[in-house]
């Protein structure tokens, strides 16, 4: 039996998008952001998971789904409201991707130590 919803019945995540001025403080390992994305078809503005940070201003981050459906591993996050999600979330394990300092829109929230250990056991990002 498959229990996975299909496309039709994902509902997106509700998140209260208030645009930070230009001086916020830069995303930190581990936090949660709503960024712009290349994730998903749209390539729109998406929660992601800092996981670290590359050369310069470049930063590995992992999409952030309500979604069971589509690729890669997916690791429950045990804390979704400490999270800043409205319900009960993934982190998508592949595809990563690397964003620049500016594609960051607003901090959402943050992961708890079990479940950064759970990611860092799950990928080589």
């Amino acid at each position: 039996m498959d229990v996975r919803p299909h496309e039709r019945d994902v509902i997106p995540l509700k998140i209260n998008y208030k645009p930070t001025p230009s001086k916020r403080n830069p995303p930190r390992q581990w936090e949660i952001w709503l960024a712009d994305t290349p994730f998903g078809p749209e390539k729109k503005k998406r929660c992601t998971v800092l996981v670290r940070k590359r050369n310069g201003m470049e930063f590995a981050v992992l999409e952030v789904t309500s979604s069971t459906a589509g690729l890669g591993t997916l690791i429950p996050i045990s804390d979704f409201l400490k999270a800043g999600m409205d319900r009960p979330c993934y982190v998508r394990t592949s595809p990563s991707a690397n964003l620049k300092a500016e594609a960051f829109v607003q901090k959402v929230g943050e992961l708890r130590e079990e479940d950064m250990k759970k990611i860092m056991s799950a990928t080589k990002v």
